[in-house]
C-alpha cells in the first residue's frame, strides 16, 4: 500500500538536500562576510570617541591673508588653538630698474636696456653668473630718420 506521509517526508528530505547543496557556496561567502564584519566592528571599536568638535576646525573659523605680493596665508583658529599654512605663488613681480641689495627668485627687473627674472635669491648684478635669466633682450638704439 502507499504511505503518503512517507513519501512525503523523503520529497523533503530529497528537496532539502538538494537545495542546501545549491546554496553552500552562497552560505560559504556569508560566513565569511561575518567573520569580517566581526574584525570591522573590532577595529571600529577600536578608535578613540572624539571630544565634541576639539579634534577639528570648521569653515567658519578660517581666514585667508595676502601679503599684497606672493605669499598666501590660510589661517584656522578654534579658541586659542591656531594653524597656519603659508604658499607663495610664482609669479614675476615687477621690481623696475635693477638696484643694489637681496633679490628674490621671482623679482624681475630693467638692467642695461633688458629684462632679467631673478632665478634664486641672490644679490648679484643681472647678467653676471646663473642667478638672473635674460627675459627680454635690449634691442638697437633707434636713429634719426
Amino acid at each position: 500500500m502507499f504511505d503518503g506521509k512517507s513519501f512525503g517526508a523523503e520529497i523533503v528530505a530529497a528537496v532539502k538536500e538538494y537545495v542546501q547543496r545549491a546554496i553552500a557556496p552562497i552560505t560559504s561567502r556569508l560566513d565569511g562576510l561575518d567573520q569580517r564584519a566581526v574584525e570591522l566592528k573590532s577595529a571600529i571599536d577600536a578608535i578613540p570617541d572624539g571630544k565634541n568638535g576639539v579634534d577639528g576646525v570648521g569653515f567658519d573659523d578660517m581666514a585667508a591673508e595676502y601679503d599684497g605680493e606672493r605669499t598666501i596665508t590660510l589661517r584656522f583658529q578654534r579658541g586659542e588653538v591656531v594653524k597656519t599654512f603659508s604658499f607663495e605663488m610664482p609669479v614675476v613681480l615687477d621690481r623696475g630698474v635693477w638696484r643694489e641689495g637681496e633679490h628674490k627668485s621671482g623679482d624681475g627687473v630693467t638692467w642695461a636696456g633688458s629684462y632679467w627674472i631673478c632665478q634664486r635669491n641672490t644679490s648679484s648684478k643681472p647678467g653676471v653668473g646663473d642667478d638672473w635669466r635674460l627675459a627680454v633682450k635690449r634691442g638697437r638704439d633707434g636713429g634719426k630718420a
